[in-house]
This record gives structure tokens, sequence and C-alpha cells, in this order.
């Protein structure tokens, strides 16, 4: 059987990285140990920032997409509310027309009313139809 040895730092776990960060890291490149041994705890630091970088990429990206999700269903859920709406003012807007139609026709008929049947907007009160034959001129 062969013992084949784990390349360092990428063939270690996290927890076998921590060991050797912890076991070398608090060695000066002068110490009696030498340089290797500070480079190799610096190499294993440098592994694992890696790895949290790689995870923190991921997750960004995953949150990411989930937001462009919700973004997606938000602009979907307001274009169906906008349809509904649309859909139930119809009803009101075809009243509207219909009473401008008959107030037209009224004060064409009789251009002196003061009461055309429709409402001004800024006062509220009845527009005269000398105002509604104004506005509405064919």
């Amino acid at each position: 059987m062969e013992n084949k040895q784990k390349s360092y730092p990428q063939g270690y776990s996290t927890e076998e990285l921590e060991m050797e960060i912890d076991k070398y890291g608090n060695e000066s490149p002068n110490s009696h140990l030498g340089s290797s041994y500070y480079a190799r705890a610096s190499l294993g630091l440098t592994e694992l920032e890696r790895r949290s970088t790689a995870k923190l990429g991921w997750w960004t990206l995953l949150i990411s997409i989930l937001a462009l999700i919700f973004s997606i269903l938000a602009v979907l859920y307001t274009a169906e509310q906008t349809r509904l709406t649309e859909i139930q003012s119809r009803s009101e807007r075809i009243n509207q027309n219909r009473a401008t139609t008959e107030a037209k026709k009224r004060c064409e008929e009789f251009p002196e009313l003061q009461d055309s049947g429709l409402r001004d907007i800024e006062t509220g009160e009845s527009a005269p139809c000398s105002e509604v034959l104004k506005i509405y001129k064919n």
C-alpha cells in the first residue's frame, strides 16, 4: 500500500489547517525553527481565507439570485394588481362617459341651463352648460 502525502494546504481539512497555524503561527521567521514553519503557517492561513472568501462568494450569489426572483415576482404581482384595478374601474369609467354624453346632449338642446348634470372638479359645484359646451366642442 502506498502512503500518499496530502498536498499542503489544499489537501488539508479546515481543522488540520487550524492546528498547523496554531502550531507554527506564533513562530517568527527568524526563530530557531526557521522561516519555512512561518511560511507554512502563513500559507495555511491564506488557504483558510480563500475558503472563507469562496463561501462568501457563493452566499452572495445565492442571495443575489433570490433578490432577483423576488423582484420579478413583485413586478408580476404589481402588473396583475394594475390589471385588476383597471378591470374594477371600467364600470365607473363607463358611467362617467355615459353622464358626459348625456350632459353634452342636454346642453346642446338647452345651452342656457345652469345645471348640466356634471360637476366642476375644482369646486364640486354643478357645471353650467356654457362650460360643458366650451370643453366638449366637436
